[in-house]
């Protein structure tokens, strides 16, 4: 993540275009505004470095919506 947005994968997410961010069964998943089914992307939580840091970092700029 940087000023600019979350980079994941190959796909880069500004801030303004960011939904939602969510993390459900061990996937981390985001959700671009108005996008369609694959706008979005996902990953494996234990696959990202410093995860708390991380989903508490955007928490606070777009929020982070928790699974079961």
């Amino acid at each position: 993540i940087n000023k600019g947005g979350i980079l994941m994968g190959k796909k880069t997410f500004p801030w303004a275009e960011v939904q939602q961010v969510s993390i459900n069964q061990g996937m981390v998943a985001i959700a671009k505004k108005g996008g369609g089914w694959f706008s979005g992307t996902s990953a494996m939580a234990s696959a990202i470095p410093n995860l708390r840091v991380l989903l508490s970092i955007i928490d606070q700029v777009v929020g982070v919506k928790a699974g079961k």
